[in-house]
């Protein structure tokens, strides 16, 4: 593993065999020895406390575009004239077909920094221009 607070460690199985599992150097705490067997290789260890580690943060990241996802919703249907501009240009420029996408983007980002600032401050959303695009 690229990251040097955890490292694969040998042990001796029940069987005489050596096995391998994944130890916090600076605790010394077992954090992954496959359900108590243990892993048969150091890179198979690593490559599995990896793997568990990665779904921890996409969970976590899932959850956070989610919150977003909702955020800007329900923005847009407290503001639901802005949306429905907003759609319309949109749909316009791209059936015009004179608009590359990254124009698009920008139009959009634009129009939602000009709108937002016209807005009293306890009105104004919690997110950017820039997830507003990418999340609505």
């Amino acid at each position: 593993m690229t990251d040097t607070l955890f490292k694969a460690k040998p042990y001796t199985g029940q069987q005489g065999d050596t096995r391998w599992r994944v130890v916090d150097m600076t605790t010394g705490e077992i954090l992954d020895d496959a359900q108590g067997y243990g892993y048969k290789t150091a890179p198979k260890a690593d490559a599995a406390f990896g793997y568990k580690q990665k779904h921890k943060n996409l969970k976590k990241a899932n959850r956070a575009q989610k919150r977003l996802r909702a955020a800007i919703s329900q923005w847009e249907d407290q503001h639901r004239e802005f949306a429905h501009d907003l759609t319309a240009d949109i749909f316009f420029a791209s059936k015009d077909g004179s608009f590359s996408r990254h124009e698009i983007d920008q139009d959009i980002e634009a129009a939602f920094t000009t709108y937002v600032n016209q807005l009293p401050a306890t009105d104004r959303p919690n997110f950017s221009a820039a997830d507003y695009r990418k999340y609505r």
